[in-house]
């Protein structure tokens, strides 16, 4: 009903009956607004503000686009909000032009945003007639250019006579009398097609001006007389139109009155029938009331209902938010965990590697063991909270699977035999080569092995078959243990539980094993399925679907990241740099741990230690370092911070940086290469890896610098001579016809010559390395706000056609040119 008074408002305007259209719109204002629909509130105020600009009364007009365009902040209609921008800047052209000029160009950002010709080449009209009434001829030549390119793309004559006509009024009082006649015969000939009267009244007004000017003053009257003659005709219709308006309401008066006497009518009928009426609106109350108690106790049932499923909802909320606690808590313990595993395994490793007593060899064996088991668990926690957050993936490799089968099979064979279980392996599958992550089956089968050994007894046997059905492999883990009752074989599977016997206590585990083993097996595509009777035993079978390969290839086994050679540290000649050690800068917190890295690294390095981001930057100043070495975790400034800040000295950043971390994660791993570091040793690290790791960094940087030295004169001569290039092309920005063959020319080579270098240099063409500074000159001109339109920004750099001009420039920034206006 509100749309309907809306349109009905705008026809009375359209008639000029601007009283009726005015109450009318009012009504529909007040409606709109209490039903909240602001858009169509929005279109009610401008047609209140279109009917108070035609009767010339500016500050209503103003005051009801203004109420408008507030109504329409929270919308999305581009389109709207440059008709509204449109409207208000129209009203304030003689009260404030400023803000008159900046409205049009807000609408300009607005209809750039969806490509709409009609509005963009009136807008573009009208900011230039601003700009012509201000003296500001050439601004508002460009306008109407812009203007005119949008009219030309559809099919109204009237605008384009429009244009043409305020070309040849801006050429007329320019005084360039011939460029008016041009345009001003254009006009002539697209408002004749029109046939609207007021515009050729207007064009004929200005061709008088122009002859009176160039001193033909017979023409100058004829076409005077012309216009006199198209202005008496306007004011005769509009006498009619005024006359006609006038009888038209005089009838609508009587019909409103005539349906006045009809309601009076109708009204005295219905008090006649209303006695009649009582008795059935008594009936009618008593079975709305029944009704009504019905629906107030269905409402009651829904309620409580609603009430329980919240109650549900909150319970599952705050179970889900407890198991978020926990995975945040072993995740964080697991980052804390890994510097002293750190201060415990690499030493330990050294210890034994350097000792010749087999018994104190077998006791810190026994703490290598229980150390790398802890290792493995804070492992198995980061897993855990990488599959929770999406963030692990899946690495296929080929592999002939009964032989990756066995290998992770005989893992446990010593450890069944300890326990004197019998363990068996059973292969129902011929060899054959597929596609996996090893290093994710490989977990999930060690803990459903693990599990079995843990729960079997001696004398008990455990099992592994494998079976295949067409590309579904099943791996079956069966044990003779006490079996799991029904009502915990789902639980298992859970994060943390326990069994709730007094025998879990004593056998330990941290409930985390089968959790991930679970989520491992359902990021592969597979699953797994448990089958158990109490004092049988069970049977987890784990199911995955694999591809085969057909032409085999040689396993790929794991990479060991300490495979470095025993004798690797000690072995290899050190290197020097003019007779010394090279320097290198340990970035590091932890006192213990900074203290072992001095330990193992000095004999063949110059240490300096630094305890956190900003005491290295001090370093830095005070000495030239060959490599740098940074912890990611510290306080006043981080690993991450410290790159970024070496980044910006040209000289620091060509030092090798490895980060030396405890978090394993792989947006850490991302983060530290897209900064620019060299490597990455996360720890627990064994000193033979750091020590490789460390020494190949610091001879590729030595071999860097060498032929850096060899090549830098050339590297030099050809940089100027790219400079050089790249100045002409700027000089030239404006010049659209400026080509390949112009820059040749001017520094006297030919263009393939010149292709060369910047090919060399670049890995450009010629047409791209000048189209790329054209570009990044568009973008300059537009982030610093020194164009006030893509299409100033696009001329200002030589550029003639808008779409070309914004696809590059959108493929090349990966944002359209007018974003960049909104930031």
């Amino acid at each position: 009903m509100v749309r309907c008074y809306t349109r009905i408002g705008s026809i009375y305007s359209l008639l000029e009956m601007h009283e009726a259209a005015t109450e009318i719109l009012l009504r529909a204002a007040k409606l709109s607004e209490a039903y909240g629909d602001t858009k169509v509130a929005a279109i009610t105020y401008y047609q209140l503000g279109k009917v108070f600009f035609a009767l010339e009364n500016n500050v209503k007009a103003q005051s009801y686009f203004s109420q408008a365009i507030r109504l329409m902040e929270v919308q999305e209609d581009y389109n709207l909000h440059a008709v509204l921008s449109l409207a208000l800047g129209t009203a304030l052209r003689k009260s404030a032009p400023d803000s008159a000029i900046h409205l049009f160009k807000k609408a300009i950002d607005y209809c750039e945003t969806q490509q709409t010709p009609y509005y963009l080449s009136a807008i573009y009209n009208n900011l230039g007639s601003l700009l012509k009434d201000q003296g500001q001829y050439e601004q508002a030549l460009v306008n109407y250019r812009a203007g005119l390119k949008y009219a030309t793309q559809f099919d109204q004559v009237h605008v384009l006579a429009e244009l043409r006509a305020n070309f040849g009024d801006v050429y007329l009082q320019q005084n360039k009398l011939d460029s008016a006649a041009y345009y001003l015969e254009q006009a002539r000939e697209f408002g004749e097609a029109s046939q609207d009267q007021t515009l050729l009244q207007g064009i004929y007004f200005r061709l008088s001006k122009l002859h009176e000017k160039k001193g033909d003053y017979r023409q100058a009257y004829q076409l005077l007389e012309k216009t006199f003659q198209i202005r008496d005709s306007i004011y005769n219709a509009d006498v009619e139109r005024q006359v006609q308006i006038n009888v038209d309401q005089f009838q609508l008066e009587r019909k409103e009155k005539q349906i006045a006497e009809q309601a009076l009518e109708l009204v005295q009928a219905e008090n006649r029938n209303s006695r009649m009426l009582l008795i059935g609106i008594i009936a009618l109350s008593l079975i709305v009331a029944g009704y009504q108690w019905y629906v107030y106790r269905q409402r009651q049932r829904e309620q409580a209902a609603k009430l329980e499923l919240r109650l549900e909802q909150a319970e599952s909320q705050r179970l889900r938010e407890i198991d978020k606690l926990k995975t945040d808590f072993f995740t964080n313990i697991s980052h804390e965990l890994r510097t002293p595993l750190t201060l415990i395994l690499s030493p330990i490793a050294d210890v034994i590697e350097a000792i010749t007593s087999k018994p104190l060899r077998d006791k810190l064996g026994i703490v290598q063991r229980n150390g790398q088991r802890l290792l493995n668990l804070v492992n198995e926690i980061m897993d855990l909270s990488k599959v929770e957050a999406g963030k692990l993936e899946v690495h296929l490799s080929e592999v002939e699977l009964t032989a990756f089968t066995k290998r992770v099979f005989s893992a446990f064979e010593s450890l069944a035999a300890m326990r004197r279980i019998t363990y068996q392996l059973e292969l129902v599958v011929a060899p054959v080569y597929v596609r996996l992550d090893q290093e994710k089956v490989e977990k999930i089968l060690h803990n459903l092995l693990a599990n079995a050994i843990k729960f079997t007894p001696a004398q008990g046997k455990v099992s592994l078959k494998v079976s295949q059905y067409d590309e579904l492999y099943t791996f079956a883990v069966s044990d003779t243990g006490p079996g799991i009752p029904a009502s915990e074989q789902q639980a298992v599977f859970e994060r943390y539980y326990q069994m709730p016997d007094e025998q879990q206590a004593l056998r330990g585990g941290t409930g985390i094993g089968l959790a991930l083993a679970k989520e491992l097996a359902q990021l592969l595509g597979g699953a797994i399925e448990l089958k158990s009777k109490p004092g049988e035993g069970s049977t987890f079978t784990f199911s995955v679907p694999l591809s085969t390969v057909s032409v085999p290839v040689a396993p790929i086994e794991h990479a060991i990241r300490s495979s470095v050679p025993a004798s690797f540290a000690s072995s290899y000649a050190p290197l020097t740099i003019g007779g010394e050690k090279p320097k290198l800068l340990i970035v590091e917190d932890h006192p213990e741990m900074g203290k072992y890295l001095l330990d193992i690294l000095s004999d063949h390095y110059q240490c300096v230690l630094a305890t956190d981001g900003t005491e290295a930057l001090r370093q830095l100043k005070l000495t030239d370092f060959d490599c740098i070495s940074s912890d990611v975790m510290m306080p006043n400034m981080d690993g991450f911070m410290l790159r970024e800040k070496i980044n910006e000295n040209p000289h620091w950043r060509q030092i090798p940086f490895l980060l030396l971390t405890a978090r394993h994660l792989e947006e850490d791993k991302l983060r530290g290469f897209q900064l620019g570091i060299d490597d990455y040793v996360t720890k627990p690290f064994s000193s033979r890896e750091l020590h490789a790791r460390i020494h190949n960094l610091v001879r590729n940087k030595l071999e860097r610098d060498a032929y850096q030295a060899d090549t830098e004169q050339t590297f030099s001569a050809d940089q100027k001579q790219l400079a050089e290039l790249e100045q002409i092309v700027r000089a030239h920005l404006d010049d659209d016809q400026f080509k390949v063959a112009d820059l040749a020319a001017a520094v006297h080579y030919s263009s393939k010559q010149v292709g060369r270098i910047i090919k060399k240099y670049t890995g450009m063409s010629s047409v791209q390395f000048i189209l790329e500074i054209r570009l990044q000159h568009a973008r300059e001109l537009l982030e610093k706000r020194q164009c006030a339109s893509v299409i100033e920004a696009q001329y200002a750099v030589g550029i003639q056609s808008t779409s070309y001009f914004t696809r590059k420039f959108t493929e090349r920034f990966g944002k359209n040119p007018s974003a960049f206006l909104e930031l």
